[in-house]
């Protein structure tokens, strides 16, 4: 018994995996929406930092956009130089200042993690290595430094919102890449599914060819020679010849 589902079952399943892997896409941009949200629930930065910082939030959310439309147009395509120099820029910046704004700036650094998930998506194995690596040094690094020189009159530990911001960095880039990757393995699948379809088409072809042109050589053989029988047989028996021919 064939339990093969039929095609428009295929069909169906991949555009719901595609459907996933796009929302998973929106979902990044909702990680990102949360981060006002929060900074104004424990309260505004100070003003020398609220409107920097609001202004590399909305150049990150459109720079993560514009990877996005990216993406959704040309999968697995890596991001251009100007757009990694840009958004390597305003991660780092925007992680820097948040932690010199506020005790909770460390949650700034989700927009940095996102923005570096945007800049390794489509690279190989050993530059996302070398870009994690040197992004999240330069956070922890920097982030220590920063933390030296600000006093936010909370006891808390100088070193952990530079770690938090860090582990942000770290790991958000995860999320973003394995939505990218997971919306890219279903294209592929369905890429391969249509090719193998074709190519069964092709075979197909292929055979009714082969065996039509099997069918036409039997006749024409068969049209030689009765033919040839005809000849032979016009000077003997005219009769038997003309029924010959007639057969032909």
């Amino acid at each position: 018994m064939d339990t093969t589902p039929p095609a428009g079952a295929d069909e169906r399943k991949l555009r719901a995996a595609r459907r996933f892997g796009r929302i998973g896409l929106v979902i990044t941009v909702l990680w990102l929406l949360t981060v006002p949200a929060f900074v104004v629930w424990t309260g505004l930065p100070e003003a020398a930092f609220s409107w920097p910082l609001f202004a590399l939030y909305l150049a990150a959310l459109g720079l993560h956009v514009w990877r996005i439309r990216e993406h959704v147009s040309s999968l697995g395509r890596r991001a251009s130089a100007p757009f990694m120099a840009a958004a390597a820029a305003v991660a780092l910046a925007i992680a820097l200042l948040g932690l010199a704004s506020s005790w909770a700036g460390w949650i700034w650094a989700l927009v940095s993690g996102v923005l570096l998930g945007d800049i390794v998506s489509g690279l190989r194995a050993r530059w996302i290595v070398a870009w994690v690596a040197a992004g999240t040094a330069a956070v922890l690094g920097l982030g220590l430094l920063v933390g030296a020189s600000v006093d936010h009159g909370v006891p808390l530990p100088l070193w952990l919102g530079p770690a938090v911001a860090t582990f942000y960095v770290a790991s958000m880039w995860v999320l973003d890449v394995e939505r990218l990757w997971w919306l890219k393995a279903v294209t592929d699948l369905d890429d391969s599914r249509r090719a193998a379809a074709e190519l069964a088409t092709a075979r197909e072809r292929l055979r009714l060819a082969d065996d039509l042109h099997d069918i036409l050589g039997h006749a024409l053989e068969v049209v030689a020679f009765k033919s040839e029988l005809a000849t032979r047989l016009l000077s003997v028996d005219g009769e038997r010849a003309r029924a010959e021919m007639e057969e032909v």
